[in-house]
């Protein structure tokens, strides 16, 4: 019984000192409505820096911002808007911003074709110009090479009666197996006159599994606890008899050491595997 005792002392401190990486059914985009961060003080000077974004000329602008060009809080657009946005910037023919999402620790979901993401965003222009602002969403797999992608195009003029503002765009699908990283970009096309009046404001990337969950009651006492810790140690010990349930809890096809760090990372709060 020691031996099992120091395998879920060395499992739950394992749990205790990882970070879990949830990817399913939460929001993946890091600022994805330009919040965080100063805005422009005038929709024109750039600013120095977008937090978790990658960019070149797309700046940070205000609702409100007075010019006469970027919309206001009244403006067609998101109800939930905050206060700033994302504009294509003062002198640029093209504006893009990007980031990287990492989504390995959904890989058996991702390679078993049980997931599919969810993209959308809040994409506009200025009156009747026609500069148009995109997202698109790059699937890349383990070498960083792209296997699929899903780009939104934001409204045109005519499609935005001439008014200035933002209209919902969304995509749903498959996530191709294989997937490691998802690369997202927002990207700003000017057409017309001196600033980049493309926009965009909440930008949102999720996914969502059809796997089943794991069963982190393995004793089958009711309780998820220390004792499933003890019981699974136990089995990978070759005594069978707290347990019937499958012993290879990770699903990587061995029962070991992994299979109770794993275990003991859902009992510390961590979702399945």
């Amino acid at each position: 019984m020691t031996l099992v005792r120091g395998v879920v002392a060395c499992a739950l401190a394992v749990a205790a000192s990882s970070a879990f990486g949830q990817v399913f059914g939460v929001e993946l985009v890091q600022n994805g409505g330009a919040e965080a961060g100063a805005a422009s003080p005038d929709g024109s000077q750039p600013v120095p820096a977008i937090p978790g974004w990658t960019f070149t000329g797309v700046n940070v602008v205000a609702y409100g911002t007075p010019g006469g060009m970027f919309p206001t809080a009244a403006s067609p657009g998101p109800v939930a808007r905050g206060a700033q946005f994302f504009s294509g910037g003062n002198d640029n023919d093209f504006a893009n911003a990007s980031q990287s999402i990492d989504v390995s620790a959904g890989a058996g979901d991702i390679d078993d074709g049980l997931v599919t993401f969810s993209m959308s965003g809040w994409l506009g222009g200025t009156g009747t110009q026609n500069d148009v602002a995109q997202l698109a969403a790059v699937f890349n797999d383990g070498a960083g090479q792209s296997i699929g992608t899903t780009t939104l195009v934001g409204p045109f003029a005519f499609e935005r009666g001439g008014v200035t503002g933002m209209q919902l765009r969304e995509a749903t699908g498959p996530l191709p197996p294989g997937t490691r990283a998802i690369t997202l970009v927002v990207s700003m096309v000017r057409t017309e006159g001196v600033y980049n009046n493309g926009f965009a404001d909440n930008v949102s990337l999720t996914l969502t599994t059809t796997g089943v969950p794991c069963e982190p009651d393995f004793n089958q006492d009711g309780n998820v606890d220390q004792d499933d810790l003890a019981c699974l140690a136990q089995v990978v010990a070759g005594d069978p008899s707290c347990s019937d349930a499958d012993p290879d809890f990770n699903g990587d096809g061995n029962v070991d050491q992994d299979d109770i760090s794993s275990l003991a990372q859902v009992v510390a709060g961590a979702p399945c595997p």
